[in-house]
């Protein structure tokens, strides 16, 4: 027993000390011995130890090995980049964006489809094309002049009494009123010029008063004041296709007016509905929340909490109500609402709202505003009803009155649709979209870029799917930076639909492998590129996989090879699709392939520059007779594709691994221990299909243990090098001379 501290509490005369033991490595005490001073009768309650709890160890999340980064046009959808499946990319980026002969489909979109379909994830950037920069966006603002108006008569129940031609009854009175209606438009945009440079200025959340088009038909001139800003979630035509809905409901309503809201938070709560179309003949849809509500109650009053601690505010709630960017399970893509962003120009609202409670207060003092005065206008004027006009027993204002809708005008209700406005889709072409791959990859390259986060962008591959010959001789840089990356670059060129020469081919081969090798893998130790394929050739989709009839490169094939094998997001390898077993290396979606034999002479040029190729079976069916990289010493097996891909995954661990043990105060010993039985267990079980042997050496070196915060990691991969040529020849003898050993069989 180890007394640690010693604590006297004075009861009278009694004092106890407490005492504990520590057990190494835990925080967990022993049973704690009190010593009293004296026999008094009392009962010393310590409260409870809990020893439940236990360290939480550290798993790596399931990972894709194959985690390819695509870029695109979209139909809609986030602009920042996004790791999802088929399910997720049409949620968030719209099922036009790969349906064959939409304007959003080009070259990318058969192996996004393919990697898709094969029940892979991605790494999704949607791209904007010129013309489409602007968002869809809905500004709501009150027109209202100040006027005089009709004072109507009361039945016994509070509604207006009505004559025999329908109209309202008056007293024969004028009262202080207001003619109002609500007006929606886009938020425009205006050109700024600074100095010699002119830009564009979206003018979220500045909008202005200005005068309206409102009349009383006495002269008086209305005033028109915006009270929200709305903006989709991104560019493009689609987002007019996104639309809000207010209204005010009642007691009298079947779905009547909340009370609870009502009355804790002193306002009036008002109802609002989101809708979507995806097309614009579809009929609209719901969009829910985050926690799946086809509506949300809201209030105009800064800080409107309920009792139980409920916000109302709209400002406060309503982007958080419909996204979640970082959703707490990190295997969920986030959730974008219709939008993203919203003003409330609560100034404005206040100022209204202070002015049509005075009035109604004025006027009458009944129902919300019952014994109400003037000095009440400021605590009372956030039970306005701003969007029906009615107290909240349904009894109508007496002074607050709907004008003429005129332009733009429109009536609130729950089935009246306030549309966005603005988005167009732009220019989509493939001239444009390769500048925007481009400029894509300088920011990969960048050492000290956003893209040297391998947490938020863990993406391994990079394909080619028939970018210009300008950006592929550009695709090094994907692996320049990271060593967990590897590239596929193709020949093929989108819009070549009469095959190119083998000698083009080869030539093209040479020319992409000499700017891939720029980047070699490393200088420390001498190891020239290796993470990058070549694929020369081209096809057509199968048209019982796919409607596109336009050319695609043969690393299609590759693709969806890679994916099937080394896709799962379980991040293991599917050994049912290893490509080198069986007929796995067939083609199972190109037809009208190029280029399917050449001689040797010719091949061998290929080969030696770097490429890969297919040849036909004797079934007439292209197979890939060998998987290289673009190593150029064939003794090596980081010339074959396994391998590589092996090398690459063992980096991801390796930055894993760090985040698993750095900041670790721990003996030596122990650290060894864990840092070893946690890398082993990355790759057991046959992480790899069982056709590789990795062994992890662990190490504290001399220079570590004088730094003191240094160890060293080593993947070593024990792999086969691919077989790819045969010798053969035939020898005639004799069947008398065959030898007794002899395994001959009649044939």
């Amino acid at each position: 027993m180890h007394t640690l501290f010693t604590i006297q509490f004075k009861n009278g005369k009694t004092t106890f000390t407490l005492n504990y033991k520590p057990k190494y490595g835990d925080s967990e005490m022993s049973k704690v011995d009190i010593y009293v001073s004296n026999a008094t009768p009392y009962s010393f309650h310590l409260g409870t130890d809990d020893k439940s709890g236990k360290v939480q160890t550290l798993k790596s999340l399931p990972r894709p090995m194959h985690l390819p980064f695509f870029l695109f046009y979209g139909q809609k959808g986030t602009l920042d980049e996004v790791m999802v499946d088929g399910a997720a990319f049409a949620k968030i980026y719209g099922t036009e964006t790969l349906r064959e002969n939409s304007p959003y489909f080009n070259h990318v979109s058969p192996f996004i489809k393919g990697v898709l379909e094969d029940g892979g994830t991605i790494l999704a950037k949607r791209i904007v094309p010129k013309g489409a920069e602007k968002l869809a966006s809905v500004r709501v603002s009150l027109e209202y002049v100040e006027t005089t108006v009709d004072e109507y008569q009361r039945d016994r129940e509070g509604n207006f009494v009505k004559d025999s031609r329908g109209g309202f009854t008056t007293t024969g009175k004028q009262i202080p009123g207001v003619l109002y209606r609500f007006v929606t438009d886009e938020i425009p945009t205006t050109e700024v010029t600074a100095g010699t440079n002119t830009y564009k200025n979206f003018e979220f959340g500045i909008g202005s008063e200005s005068v309206g088009d409102l009349t009383d038909g006495q002269g008086a001139t209305s005033k028109r004041v915006p009270l929200f800003d709305f903006v989709t979630n991104s560019p493009g035509a689609h987002g007019n296709l996104s639309g809000i809905s207010i209204w005010s409901p009642t007691s009298k309503d079947g779905s009547p007016i909340n009370h609870i809201a009502f009355s804790d938070t002193g306002s009036y709560p008002f109802r609002m509905q989101l809708v979507t179309k995806e097309t614009p003949t579809s009929n609209p849809v719901v969009a829910t929340t985050v926690a799946g509500a086809r509506e949300i109650d809201f209030s105009l009053k800064p800080e409107a909490v309920s009792k139980s601690g409920l916000h109302y505010h709209l400002g406060e709630t309503f982007v958080e109500l419909y996204n979640d960017l970082t959703p707490a399970n990190p295997l969920l893509p986030p959730t974008f609402g219709p939008f993203t962003r919203l003003y409330v120009y609560q100034n404005n609202i206040d100022a209204v709202l202070e002015l049509f409670t005075t009035k109604e207060i004025s006027a009458e003092q009944r129902g919300d505003f019952s014994g109400a005065t003037s000095t009440d206008v400021a605590a009372k004027k956030y039970l306005f009803n701003l969007f029906g006009g009615r107290h909240s027993d349904g009894d109508p204002y007496q002074t607050y009155r709907q004008g003429e809708l005129g332009t733009n005008g429109v009536i609130l209700g729950s089935n009246s649709v306030m549309w966005a406005k603005g988005g167009t889709d732009g220019d989509m072409n493939d001239a444009d979209f390769a500048k925007a791959v481009e400029a894509w990859l300088e920011e990969v390259a960048d050492p000290n870029g956003k893209y040297m986060d391998n947490v938020s962008y863990n993406d391994s591959t990079f394909w080619d799917t028939g970018f210009p010959l300008e950006t592929k001789l550009k695709m090094g840089k994907y692996i320049a930076t990271r060593k967990d990356r590897w590239v596929c670059v193709s020949t093929h060129v989108a819009g070549e639909e009469q095959p190119i020469s083998i000698a083009e081919e080869n030539t093209r081969v040479a020319a992409i492998r000499s700017a891939v090798r720029l980047f070699a893998d490393s200088s420390i130790y001498g190891t020239g590129a290796y993470r990058a394929v070549i694929v020369a050739g081209s096809g057509r989709i199968d048209k019982t996989v796919s409607s596109y009839k336009k050319r695609v490169p043969k690393s299609y094939e590759l693709c969806r090879i890679v994916s099937k094998y080394w896709g799962a997001s379980i991040g293991r390898a599917n050994s049912t699709y290893d490509y080198t077993e069986g007929t796995n290396n067939f083609f199972k979606y190109l037809v009208d392939v190029t280029n399917s034999w050449a001689p040797y002479q010719v091949r061998n040029e290929t080969w030696a520059s770097g490429g890969m190729w297919s040849e036909r079976s004797d079934r007439k069916v292209d197979f890939f007779p060998a998987f290289r990289t673009v190593y150029d010493n064939d003794s090596s097996t980081l010339t074959t594709l396994r391998p590589m891909l092996v090398h690459v995954e063992l980096n991801k661990i390796g930055y894993e691994g760090h985040r698993a043990f750095t900041g670790k105060d721990w003996p030596e010993d122990r650290f060894l221990q864990e840092a070893t039985d946690w890398y082993y267990d990355q790759i057991k079980d046959y992480k790899f299909g069982g056709k590789v042997e990795v062994e992890w050496s662990i190490e504290v070196t001399k220079l570590d243990k004088e730094k003191g915060y240094m160890w060293h990691t080593e993947g070593i991969v024990y792999a086969d090098g691919q077989r790819t040529v045969q010798v053969f020849n035939t020898t005639n003898m004799r069947r008398s001379d065959k030898p007794e050993n002899s395994p001959a069989i009649v044939a």
